[in-house]
This record gives structure tokens, C-alpha cells and sequence, in this order.
């Protein structure tokens, strides 16, 4: 055991782990290395995620998981606090919020404006540095920054159709002013203020992006092209009897566009009201309409991270770096049900997930789940009370579409069945 504090085993595939995980610990493993992608057996991952070996030295309480990904990643064992460190990793590459996760789904084709979100986010990653925060080097960035604004400001606005100019006018005088007040901070070293400035510098950019995206940057599969979509961004408010404030949902055609005009069509059809919702393990929230609509199954539709267009009927592998543009990894993300098989979605229901790192997060700070379920929005920061505040056996009073409703596109013609392909 003293020598495994030495050992530095070289990459291997994942399918590779369990073969040689017995002869390099020397004792069995748990029945199940990696856990069938199945939503309702989360209890089940997170008991086996806290299952750890008793032995002593310095395999004792790593995860099978975590052992799985000590070997793959080829990562030297005996390192004090390396558990928490795989679990915990900082650079999974996947954002962490929902306005984060929002903001980087926005599809990017002007590069000059993409630039800028880039620097400004690596700026924001610097941030994160607990100790000995690099200053100078945030200060250099936003220096960059306003002057790559200003020499090639007619690039960074191009895109922006006439009528919105005098809008995105005001968004580069927004991302600029909050860039200023970024530096005083950066200045006087105050994080928290910098980090607030920084945060309302990439919110406005996003917008902008926005405004030079109003449609999708893609063409649907030929496939898809009879079924409703949206193109773009939506919100969406539903209202729970006992609960006062509606709950907010921000949904993101780009990233899931038939996910996305499926859900709208239904909510403006009324397919929810009189819902009851159904909490699983504390953690999920399900809305199960009582009359399910006659539209047909339609396909898993993931987006990767750093991707244009989704994939459809294609479950991510996170264990092989593949990372979905929208995660289930944060509070509020919104999917859907699977349907008869899990590479198609129910019709109509859909789950929230109450999503906590500290306490369900698997590989990475993720949760086992991850690129399973089309997941297509997020419940926004100031509707996350009226989440926790909903019951078992709460009742969908209301639906309202709030923005977005004209982005939703009726295709013409007859939805085909999505069956086996």
C-alpha cells in the first residue's frame, strides 16, 4: 500500500478501467462501475457514489467512481484530497449557473464580438483564483477589451439588423460602462465588485449577441422540418395554486429548438393547466399532465458544448469529454421526460431538477444523469423561492407565454412519428 502514493497509471479508455482496476487495488469492485443512465434511479447513483473502499492507506474513502476516473485520467493515487478534487474540478468545462450556461449557448458567428465575450470570460476565470489573484492581468484584459470596442466597433456591431442599431448602441455603451467600473474595482482589489461588473459586462454582451442571432444560425434535419420550433430565446411563467409568484422559465431555442417548440405549443394549447406535480427524492420535480396531447414521441435533442446545431438521439458521454451545452448540473434546469425509450422524449413531461454539487454531484461536481435528457431551459435566479416552495400534489393553475411567443415556428404540414431510425 506505502507504494501507492507513487503510482502514476498512463490514460486508458474508459472501457478499459474495470478490467484493470481489480489487479492494480487487489480487491472486487462494487457490481457497477458506471450506472445505467436511467432518471429514476438517482437514489440509487447517489448511494453508490458515497460507497466508498474501507481499506486503509490511501485508497481509503475514493469513490468507484473516482477511482475510474483516477485511472483514466491517469492522475498519480496518494495525492492528499484528490477524491475531492476529481469530484470538485473546476475545469469540467461545463458552466455552473444557469446564466452562465444561457449565456454561452448563444450561438457566436460575429468574431470580433466573440473576442470580446472570450477575453471578458477568461477575465472572469482569472477571478477565480483563491489566492493571489492576478490583478494586473484582469486590468490588461479589460484594457483589450474597450480597445478592441472602440477600433473595430462598425465589426462588432455588424450582424444587428437597422432597426435594432440604436438598441445595440446602448448595449456597447452598457458593456463598456460596466468594463470601467470593473477596473476602479480591479484597482482597489475588491472581488466582489469586479466580479459584479464583470458579470453585467457579459450579461450585455449576451444580449447583443442576441440581437445579431434573432433567428437560428442552422437548417433542422429534413427529418424534423414538419414539427414545431422555436427559433431563439422564450419565457415562460407557470403559476401553482397556494403560490402567489409565478415561476419563471427562460427556454433556448438554440440550443434545442423542437424541444423547446414542442413545450411552447403545449403551454399556449393549455396542456398544463390543472397539472399535478410529482417530487421525486426531494430533488425533482415532475409535471405529468393529466391528458397527454396527441402529438408524437420526438427525438433526445442534446447540444455539445461548443457545437452549433444539437444532436439527436445520441446520449452524451461525459466520461469521454462530451459536455452538453445546457447542463442538468444546476438548480432549476429544465428537460424533458424520456419517452418509450431513451433516446426519444415524452410528449409533454418535463421535470424540473433541483440540482446540489455538494451533495449530488458525481464526476466532476456533474450529476450521473448528465447528457441524458434534453435539457431546454432554466428557472430563473429570482423564481428559485417559488420553486422550493411547490408541493407534492401542487396544481398547474396558469400558463403564461411572456417573451418569445412570436420566435415559435408552425411548420406546415403533418409531424411525422419519430420512430426507430
Amino acid at each position: 500500500p506505502a507504494s501507492h502514493s507513487h503510482i502514476s497509471i498512463k490514460p486508458m479508455a474508459a472501457s478499459r478501467v474495470r478490467a484493470r482496476l481489480p489487479s492494480l487495488l487487489g480487491r472486487p469492485l462494487p457490481s457497477k462501475l458506471f450506472l445505467p443512465n436511467r432518471f429514476p434511479r438517482f437514489a440509487r447513483a447517489h448511494a453508490a457514489k458515497n460507497r466508498g473502499f474501507d481499506a486503509p492507506g490511501p485508497m481509503a474513502g475514493l469513490s468507484s467512481v473516482a477511482l475510474a476516473m483516477v485511472m483514466t485520467l491517469g492522475v498519480p493515487l496518494g495525492i492528499p484530497g484528490v477524491s475531492h478534487a476529481l469530484l470538485s474540478n473546476p475545469n469540467a468545462g461545463m458552466a455552473r449557473s444557469a446564466t452562465a450556461a444561457l449565456r454561452r449557448a448563444v450561438p457566436v458567428m460575429n468574431d470580433k464580438l466573440g473576442t470580446v465575450q472570450t477575453e471578458l470570460e477568461r477575465a472572469q476565470y482569472l477571478l477565480r483564483f483563491p489566492n493571489r489573484k492576478p490583478w494586473g492581468q484582469m486590468n490588461s484584459i479589460a484594457n483589450q477589451v474597450l480597445v478592441q470596442i472602440e477600433a473595430n466597433r462598425d465589426g462588432v456591431l455588424q450582424g444587428v439588423p437597422d432597426e435594432k442599431k440604436e438598441e445595440a448602441e446602448a448595449i456597447i455603451k452598457k458593456i463598456t460602462e460596466n468594463i470601467d467600473g470593473m477596473q476602479v474595482a480591479l484597482v482597489g482589489q475588491d472581488s466582489d465588485k469586479t466580479a459584479t461588473y464583470l458579470a453585467r459586462a457579459l450579461l450585455a454582451t449576451s444580449d447583443l449577441e442576441m440581437l445579431e442571432m434573432p433567428s437560428l444560425p442552422y437548417t433542422l434535419p429534413a427529418r424534423y422540418a414538419s414539427l414545431p420550433y422555436l427559433q431563439g430565446r422564450a419565457t415562460v411563467q407557470m403559476t401553482f395554486e397556494g403560490i402567489n409568484d409565478p415561476l419563471n422559465v427562460i427556454i433556448d431555442g438554440y440550443s434545442a429548438p423542437l424541444t423547446c417548440g414542442n413545450f411552447l405549443k403545449n403551454l399556449q394549447e393549455g396542456v398544463y393547466k390543472g397539472s399535478k406535480v410529482s417530487i421525486s427524492d426531494k430533488t425533482t420535480v415532475f409535471v405529468r399532465p393529466s391528458n397527454t396531447p396527441s402529438t408524437p414521441s420526438l427525438p433526445l435533442e442534446v447540444r455539445l458544448k461548443d457545437e452549433l446545431r444539437p444532436e439527436y438521439r445520441q446520449p452524451l458521454d461525459i466520461t469521454n469529454g462530451d459536455y452538453p451545452a445546457l447542463p442538468l448540473s444546476i438548480y432549476g434546469a429544465v428537460a424533458m421526460a424520456h419517452g418509450s425509450e431513451d433516446t426519444l422524449n415524452a410528449p409533454a413531461e418535463f421535470f424540473i431538477y433541483k440540482f446540489d454539487r455538494a451533495s449530488m454531484g458525481g464526476l466532476g461536481g456533474l450529476s450521473f444523469e448528465e447528457g441524458q435528457f434534453s435539457v431546454f431551459g432554466y428557472v430563473t435566479e429570482d423564481s428559485q423561492g417559488v420553486l422550493e416552495a411547490i408541493t407534492d400534489g401542487a396544481q398547474v393553475s396558469d400558463t403564461n407565454v411572456v417573451t418569445g411567443s412570436e420566435k415559435l415556428i408552425q411548420a406546415p404540414g403533418t409531424a411525422e412519428i419519430v420512430g426507430p431510425e
